[in-house]
């Protein structure tokens, strides 16, 4: 049932970077599908455009306390704009978002149950 919103799978060609710029966000290293979007090709994009606040799973004060997933605690952003101009903020972004960061080959991910390299920064 949750098919259409995990596939179709975009794929990333090997010299994909994380966009510094709005226009970046539609690079042709980022290969989505040309009929439709998955969801998670939906999100990430407006998340990185600024459209959707992001929360983290624990304060940041208190980050060894993971108390739930109840978007207690927005990561927080001065402009639509921080993605590509506040490290700070893309940093919090990318490692509180999986489906942000690069992954050239998902299936691996996947057979082996685990996060691999594919999704390391």
């Amino acid at each position: 049932m949750n098919v259409e919103i995990f596939f179709p799978l975009d794929s990333f060609k090997s010299d994909f970077v994380m966009p510094t710029t709005r226009q970046g966000v539609d690079s042709p290293e980022w290969c989505k599908n040309q009929t439709r979007n998955s969801l998670w090709t939906i999100i990430s994009k407006h998340v990185m455009l600024g459209e959707l606040t992001v929360y983290r799973v624990n304060s940041p004060l208190f980050e060894e306390v993971v108390d739930g997933y109840s978007f207690k605690y927005p990561i927080q952003k001065q402009s639509k704009d921080d993605f590509f101009t506040s490290v700070t903020y893309r940093n919090a972004v990318t490692d509180n978002i999986i489906a942000l960061r690069s992954a050239p080959d998902i299936y691996t991910m996947m057979e082996d149950n685990k996060v691999g390299k594919s999704f390391q920064r």
